[in-house]
C-alpha cells in the first residue's frame, strides 16, 4: 500500500507550496514517519518531483529533482535547498556539476553537452 499525505512547506524563498508526500517504503510500520523521515517522493502539483532522502517532510540527504520541462538535478539537499556538489542536466542533454550553498549556484567544477561522458560519481 502506498499512503499519500498532503502538507505545506515553504522553498528556500519562503513561499508555500503543499506537495504530495508518497511513501516508497510499503514495508514501513508507521508510514506517516516513514514518509516525514527516510527515503520517499514529493510530487508538486505542477508536475514535478523529488525523489530520495526526506527529513521532517522536506527534500533533505542524497537525491533527485525532476521539472516538467526534462530538467534533472541530482545531488544533497539541505532543508529543501540545494547544498553541495550536484549534477544540474538540461532538457536538451547539456549538463553540469557545481557546487550549490543553500540553494544557490557557486563554481561550475565541469560541464559538457548530451553526447558527452558525466562525471562517474554523477552519472
Amino acid at each position: 500500500m502506498v499512503s499519500v499525505q498532503l502538507a505545506q512547506f515553504s522553498d528556500t524563498n519562503g513561499a508555500r507550496r503543499t506537495p504530495f508526500l508518497l511513501d516508497v517504503n510499503p514495508q514501513a510500520q508507521n508510514a506517516s514517519a516513514s514518509v516525514e523521515n527516510g527515503k520517499g517522493m514529493i510530487v508538486w502539483h505542477d508536475g514535478s518531483y523529488y525523489v530520495g532522502d526526506i527529513l521532517r517532510g522536506q527534500e533533505h540527504g542524497c537525491g533527485e529533482q525532476h521539472w516538467p520541462n526534462g530538467d534533472v538535478y541530482v545531488g544533497p539537499y539541505v532543508e529543501a535547498a540545494k547544498h553541495g556538489e550536484g549534477l544540474f542536466t538540461w532538457a536538451d542533454g547539456n549538463w553540469m556539476v557545481a557546487e550549490w550553498k543553500q540553494g544557490v549556484q557557486g563554481a561550475v567544477s565541469a560541464e559538457g553537452g548530451s553526447g558527452d561522458p558525466k562525471p562517474a560519481a554523477h552519472a
